[in-house]
């Protein structure tokens, strides 16, 4: 059995998309979802998962602007972290939205 995994946003992993950005600023779209797919960048048989997000500047009402890819929680080029138990159970935050 295995439980959720967390996940970090890596500028390092994500050049040229977010470079200079606040990544606390960032918003993930947590319908765009994708994976996990296999990567082996971190650890053998490693997973990632491709979200779509907002910029800073961004405006909610307009389609999402970065292609983000989300490393597993033991990268250690990982600057902002995301707890994603599912897709199935990835729901907008009411907070946010």
């Amino acid at each position: 059995m295995r439980g959720p995994v967390v996940y970090c946003l890596s500028p390092e992993r994500n050049k040229g998309r977010i470079n200079g950005m606040d990544l606390s600023k960032i918003r993930i779209d947590p319908a765009s979802l994708e994976g996990p797919s296999g990567d082996d960048a971190i650890r053998p048989e490693g997973l990632k998962c491709a979200v779509q997000a907002w910029s800073a500047d961004r405006d909610l009402d307009q389609p999402a602007d970065l292609d983000l890819h989300l490393t597993e929680f033991p990268d250690p080029t990982g600057e902002a972290i995301y707890f994603i138990p599912s897709k199935d159970l990835a729901v907008q935050d009411e907070l946010i939205f």
